[in-house]
């Protein structure tokens, strides 16, 4: 254990970061490390990968693919 702005952290286990956390939104997933004789918060990973859409979210979305004439295979691979 160590400590991280007055906190009790893990070193070197990865954590998802939580709602209530200031870093929720822009990334994922968090780990603190110790470099040398400091303690760094490391974060990663893209939010908008995990991002599920709703039914009708699809729907709508299919809705305007079909419009504007484009497939989900064009999306996709980008």
């Amino acid at each position: 254990m160590a400590t991280y702005q007055g906190k009790s952290v893990e070193l070197n286990k990865v954590t998802r970061i939580a709602k209530n956390e200031s870093e929720y939104g822009a990334k994922t997933y968090k780990v603190y490390v110790q470099d040398g004789k400091k303690i760094k918060k490391i974060t990663f990973g893209n939010i908008t990968t995990f991002y599920k859409y709703s039914k009708k979210e699809k729907e709508q979305l299919d809705a305007f693919r079909k419009r504007i004439g484009m497939s989900r295979k064009l999306i996709a691979g980008r």
